[in-house]
């Protein structure tokens, strides 16, 4: 982008030259024609990653045990417990 605010790089409006960069990507999504392929394609590729990922019907799941550890000074492990 050129260095003066009142010029704009070639291809893009007045307003456009305000935005950053998201802003330009966003304005470029907007106005284009390819945005609903993109879409179209976005979702038929999670549709397939859906079906074909495997499930089983009991997985083996293995679950953390949790140690809880307290502090008594002078106290036998039978007094603690």
């Amino acid at each position: 982008m050129n260095s003066d605010p009142n010029t704009c790089a070639p291809g893009f409006s007045a307003p456009a030259c305000k935005l950053g960069i998201a802003g330009r990507v966003a304005s470029a999504f907007l106005d284009s024609r390819l945005t609903p392929l993109v879409i179209v394609a976005a979702l038929a590729l999670s549709f397939f990653a859906v079906l074909s990922i495997p499930r089983e019907e009991e997985p083996q799941i293995l679950v953390p045990m949790l140690d809880v550890m307290t502090a008594m000074p002078g106290a036998s492990p039978q007094e603690v417990a």
